[in-house]
This record gives structure tokens, C-alpha cells and sequence, in this order.
């Protein structure tokens, strides 16, 4: 940005006083721009400001017309309104602040109709604050319906400054210059309310990023529909980084294509974003190739995906990037591939809940980095993963190339990866390493690594098997099975997890000692994890009666009773 935040927030508390020197005219009636009847001190040209007041409407319906700053309700209670026709060319260009600001004023209302046409704003470069800007709802409320032409600031186009601002674009092309311009933002100020809403052919192409809840105290929403288009380098939401209680962000996409050229980040800084993402794409091809949900210290983001949403990345998903960062993805449906790695709990605290769809994806590191905190529970859909599964720590993803390092990257790691029920489908072709008891980082400070391999038992069908083409390294790990629910006799077993070679190095949890026998035994990929109910004494009349037992994880007690490979 062209300013720090303390000099953005004076100048905005300012914008509506504007300077006192300049040449002006204002409407006087309903009519055309280019009609001098409409203006109260001649026709509109650069330079000069032009107000529109009084429930006015002004029209742009022939090409060559001329402004310099255009403000759309000027004063508090005034209302007015500017539209944008067929045929119609405005260039806003001149001294002072060309621009066009809808609803200008505290306590101001504006509307911008756009059918079609074309309109330029032109400043200096590095003018300063609303020069070569579109502002929809500066201190006031306003209100632009585009549906068709161009919209072009040489600068920022701002939705939301210091008061209430909605865009509603359903065709046409709003961007910032190609040359000249920079970002697109919504919600700017404390206390403003930016909304921008892409739907039909409409297409918004910042040329810089789109920010969205950019400083704290301010509250944002961006929703993506039909085969509207949006393109940027980056995407933030939260973007403001100072501690506090930051800004509040509301994502949606039922269709349409999300293109992030760099990356898409979801809390940058402290505040709230949720995405529900139900259709359309979100696209990182290059750059970056990261899409990141909760980035920053003081951040809670949520993406819930579900249907037909199809998300496409060149590098990383990430989830719960920096300290004090929490994010959570819950997945029923849609598809998510990225050419790397899945990082849940990079540093933060990270949760990826799929329960259906489709995740592809090289490696998945669950507790990634120090002092971090991952899990993902499969109750459905299907993980594909052409690399490995790294719980607690086990591998982390700055780890170098093999043989130097490649364990015990990771200190204060914490994954846990759980399967639920039997609707999963689990592939690994690497290998599952969850073995955090594999670290040379050890301190001496009580730090340590903690991987827990968990299995819900739902109903009859029982439980999905962990499918690794390479070995499975559980050295150290917790090994837990929960009978959660359905009906099952003596000697009942379940299939865990099948790898190439299986290490017997693992701990099982002891809340399942006494009634639940973990064993490797031969087959599936080479190698067998395998746990057969053992009944207790005092369980016994009731499996033999058929009676379902119910598991509760609660019945875990903090002491762990190693179990070695079956001979």
C-alpha cells in the first residue's frame, strides 16, 4: 500500500471535507451528463468536482464525456444516483482528487448502475488517498449494480472505506489499470462494511491482490456465483496483522472460477474468516501455489467444502500456518488436489475433517514443524497420496532429501490421524510414519513429539483399513481402537492398517488392553495390522449375548503397555 495505516485512517477521517479551492458543479435535475441543464455551473470536465445530490440521477449515454472528482451524495441525508449507459464514456481525470466516490458523506446514500459503457479514473501515481480510486460507500452507503461495460481506476477500487459499500457485479469487467493499478479492497476502516458480489459473466481482475477485511474492526464478504470470474495475485482476508480482535470475513463460492496467481490466504492476521465453497474452482497454478486456511497469530478460519467445489494447487494446502493460528477444513464433498503436500498444523493448530470427496496430494504432514498441532479424521471420502503420511512430527516437510535427516525434524510436534467408521478410502504409496519417538531435537525441556493412529468402530461394517504400498513406521506411536458402535462376537477382528513391513514398536492405548489384541500378522500389502476383541471377565456374558459393546474414549488412562510383532 501507498501509505502506513495511521496516515491511511487520518486521511480517511478527512476524505468528505476534500479541498475547498476546486471548481464545481453540481446536478440540478434528473437528466444527461451531457446535457447542461443538469448541472448547476456548466458541464462536467477534468478537474472539476461534480455532486450529485437530491435524488438526483445522472446519465452517461454518450461517449467523450469529461469529470474530475464525482461524488454521488455529498452530504449527510442527501441521496443521488449515477449511471452508466450503452454507448456512454467517461474519463475522470484533473487535479485535486479525481475519482468517483458513491456515497461520499457520513450519512450519505449513492448508487452506480453500470449497463454498459466504459469509465476511466485517472491520477497521479502515488497521489495519495482516493486519487484514481473507485470508493463505493466512502463514509456513506453505496451501492454499485454493475451488469455489463468497463470500470477502470488507475489506482485502488475500494468497497467499504469508512462507511457501508456493496457491489453487486453480474457481467461486464471491473479492474484496476494494467499498468498502474494496484489492489482491490473490502471492508478498509474500522467500523466499514464492504460486500462484493461476482455472479452471471461478471468479472473482477485487481491487478494487484483482492484484501478483504483490511484493517480491524472492519467487516467484509466476497461471494463467487454462476461463471463469474475473479482473478488477483494474491488473496488475503484479515489482513491487518496488529493483535487485537482484528476483522471478520465471510467467504462464499457456488460457482464460478477463483484464480490466485500467487496465493490464496485465508487470516493473515487476527479476526474471523469462514469460506463455504459448494461449487465452482479455486485455482493457484504458479506463484506460491499455497492456499492457506488461518495464516496468522490470533486467527480462526473455517473452509467448509462440499458438493461440486474443485480446488487445483501447485504447491501446498495449509492449515493452521503460524503460532496461535487455527484453522479447520471440513470436507463432505468436492475435490481438492495439490501437487505437494497437505500441512495441517504448520506451527498452529490445524483440523481437516473428510467426510467426503476426493483429497490428492504428495505427503500429508499432520503436526508439521515445532510446538504445532494437526489431525484429520477420514469418516468418508478418499485420500490419495502419492508420497506419505507423516503423523506427530515423524517427518517434517523443510526435512532435507534421505539419508541425511529425514526423521526427527520436528520437537513438540502433536498429529493424530483417526479413522471412523468404514466409508473411508485411505491410499498411501509412500509410506505411514508415525513414529515420534524418532528425534534427535530432544531438548531436555520435557519437549516431545506425540503420534496417535485412531480407529472408530461405527456399526457392523466396522472400520476402513490405512492402504500403505511402502512400510509403516509406528515407532513409538499410539495405537487406538474404539468400539463406538454394533454388535460383535469373540474373536472378532479388524484390519488397521496394510503396509509393506509393519514395525511392532508401537503402544496401544490402554483403555483397549484387556478386551483388544493388536497383532501383525502376513497379507494385504505384505503386512497386516490387525485388532481381535479379547473379552474381559466382565464382559464376556455380555458379547456372548450378542449385546453390542460401546467404547468411550473417555476410558483412556494415561499409562501406555508397549505390544511387540506377533512371531
Amino acid at each position: 500500500m501507498k501509505r502506513n495505516l495511521a496516515a491511511l485512517l487520518a486521511a480517511a477521517a478527512v476524505l468528505w471535507i476534500g479541498p475547498t479551492a476546486r471548481a464545481q458543479t453540481a446536478a440540478v435535475q434528473t437528466g444527461n451528463w451531457s446535457d447542461p441543464a443538469t448541472w448547476s455551473a456548466g458541464l462536467p470536465a477534468a478537474g472539476v468536482q461534480e455532486t450529485i445530490d437530491n435524488g438526483f440521477n445522472v446519465t452517461v449515454d454518450s461517449a467523450g464525456q469529461t469529470g474530475g472528482t464525482v461524488d454521488v451524495g455529498s452530504a449527510s441525508g442527501q441521496s443521488g444516483a449515477l449511471t452508466l449507459a450503452t454507448g456512454g464514456d467517461l474519463a475522470v481525470s484533473g487535479g485535486g482528487l479525481p475519482s468517483i466516490r458513491i456515497g461520499q458523506a457520513a450519512g450519505s446514500t449513492g448508487t452506480f448502475t453500470v449497463t454498459g459503457g466504459n469509465a476511466t479514473i485517472t491520477g497521479a501515481l502515488n497521489g495519495g488517498f482516493a486519487v484514481g480510486d473507485l470508493m463505493v460507500g466512502d463514509v456513506g452507503t453505496g451501492t454499485m449494480n454493475m451488469s455489463g461495460g468497463t470500470i477502470t481506476p488507475s489506482d485502488e477500487i475500494i468497497i467499504g472505506a469508512s462507511g457501508n459499500g456493496t457491489v453487486n457485479l453480474s457481467g461486464g469487467i471491473l479492474s484496476n489499470s494494467t499498468t498502474t493499478g494496484r489492489s482491490t479492497l473490502v471492508g478498509f476502516n474500522p467500523g466499514s462494511s464492504g460486500a462484493l458480489n461476482v455472479s452471471g459473466t461478471g468479472v473482477l481482475h485487481p491487478r494487484f491482490d483482492l484484501l478483504v477485511g483490511f484493517i480491524a474492526g472492519s467487516t467484509a464478504s466476497v461471494s463467487l456465483s454462476d461463471t463469474g470470474s475473479i482473478t488477483s495475485n494474491f488473496m488475503f482476508t484479515n489482513f491487518d496483522t496488529v493483535p487485537g480482535p482484528g476483522s471478520t470475513v465471510t467467504l462464499t463460492q457456488t460457482g464460478g472460477t477463483y484464480t490466485a496467481n500467487i496465493a490464496y490466504v485465508m487470516g493473515r492476521g487476527p479476526g474471523t474468516t469462514t469460506l463455504t465453497h459448494s461449487g465452482g474452482l479455486i485455482n493457484v497454478p504458479v506463484g506460491n501455489g499455497d492456499m492457506v486456511v488461518s495464516d496468522g497469530g490470533g486467527n480462526t478460519s473455517t473452509y467448509n467444502i462440499s458438493g461440486t467445489a474443485t480446488v487445483t494447487l501447485a504447491h501446498d494446502m495449509i492449515v493452521g500456518t503460524a503460532e496461535g493460528a487455527n484453522g479447520t477444513i471440513n470436507q463432505t464433498g468436492g475435490s481438492i488436489t495439490a501437487a505437494n503436500d497437505l500441512r495441517v498444523g504448520a506451527d498452529g493448530v490445524g483440523t481437516w475433517n473428510l467426510g467426503g470427496g476426493t483429497v490428492n496430494a504428495k505427503n500429508v504432514f499432520l503436526g508439521d514443524f515445532d510446538s504445532s498441532n494437526g489431525a484429520m479424521t477420514v469418516s468418508g471420502g478418499t485420500l490419495n497420496l502419492s508420497g506419505n503420511l507423516s503423523v506427530g512430527g515423524a517427518l517434517a516437510s523443510n526435512a532435507p532429501p534421505a539419508p541425511v535427516g529425514t526423521q526427527g525434524q520436528a520437537l513438540d510436534a502433536n498429529g493424530v490421524f483417526t479413522v471412523s467408521g468404514a466409508a473411508g478410502d485411505i491410499n498411501v504409496l509412500g509410506n505411514l510414519l508415525a513414529n515420534p519417538g524418532d528425534n534427535a531435537r530432544f531438548g531436555g525441556g520435557g519437549e516431545h513429539n506425540d503420534g496417535s493412529l485412531v480407529f472408530d468402530v461405527l456399526s457392523n461394517s466396522g472400520v476402513s483399513r490405512i492402504d500403505v504400498t511402502g512400510l509403516a513406521d509406528l515407532t513409538g506411536a499410539t495405537v487406538d481402537l474404539n468400539i463406538l458402535g454394533g454388535t460383535f462376537a469373540p474373536g472378532s477382528s479388524f484390519d488397521l492398517i496394510t503396509a509393506a513391513s509393519i514395525s511392532g514398536d508401537y503402544v496401544q492405548a490402554s483403555g483397549d488392553v484387556g478386551h483388544v489384541n493388536l497383532s501383525i500378522v502376513p497379507g494385504g500389502n505384505g503386512q497386516i495390522l490387525r485388532a481381535t476383541l479379547v473379552p474381559e471377565p466382565a464382559a464376556a456374558m455380555l458379547l456372548l449375548s450378542a449385546i453390542s459393546l460401546v467404547g468411550c474414549r473417555a476410558a483412556r488412562k494415561d499409562a501406555f503397555v508397549s505390544v511387540t510383532k506377533a512371531s
